[in-house]
């Protein structure tokens, strides 16, 4: 089933509902998402946020737990508290960020690739990757740069893979509505998860 971000944040608690439409983007409040989970990731503004991405990554979390409906309800007051709370440590957090420079995102021990030289030219990146899909990678990788854009629009393109774990349950989903690029982006999040072991299904 799906519905429009709009109509899937009407279902948020109360005292959610109205914060995550006054972050929502306006040009994908109309867009058509399978669950609520995939609305509140794709169509809100996170990190720009009065309330911070880590509020919101919380509510996604349970939300994905099913877990969401049963968890304590959240009071207007607590929600400015903790706004306010992160307003106070932003400061502070700038200042550690410019001091630590930021480090590369660790995909795992194992190298992508061999070190045998003779076993690493079985390994034809361009001419049997980038030359055979250059259409589908350049779908991909645009898909990559909104999804930076909406979440993290002021670091440098990353992808956070503490977020939106549920690959193959997303991927089709995705199938069934016909979202090819992002069925695409999910089968290599998925495989690259499974290749550093850092896939949430067990088999």
């Amino acid at each position: 089933m799906t519905k429009t971000a709009q109509e899937w944040l009407m279902s948020l608690k109360d005292e959610h509902r109205d914060l995550a439409r006054s972050n929502m983007f306006a040009d994908l409040s109309n867009c058509s998402y399978s669950s609520l989970e995939e609305a509140l990731y794709y169509s809100c503004r996170w990190s720009m946020s009065p309330q911070g991405e880590d509020f919101w990554c919380e509510i996604h979390d349970q939300i994905l737990a099913e877990a969401y409906f049963d968890a304590p309800q959240q009071t207007d007051e607590s929600c400015k508290a903790s706004a306010m709370e992160r307003m106070a440590t932003q400061e502070d957090y700038e200042e550690l960020e410019n001091i630590a420079p930021p480090t590369e995102p660790n995909f795992g021990t194992e190298q992508a690739l061999p070190t045998d030289a003779a076993e690493r030219k079985t390994y034809p990146i361009y001419s049997g990757f980038i030359n055979y899909f250059p259409h589908a990678i350049a779908r991909v990788a645009h898909l990559s740069y909104k999804g930076n854009q909406q979440h993290h629009p002021d670091k440098p393109l990353h992808w956070d893979m503490d977020k939106s774990s549920d690959e193959l349950d997303a991927l089709m989903r995705h199938v069934i509505d016909g979202d090819w690029e992002q069925v695409a982006w999910r089968s290599l999040a998925n495989l690259e998860r499974k290749l550093t072991n850092k896939c949430t299904y067990e088999k």
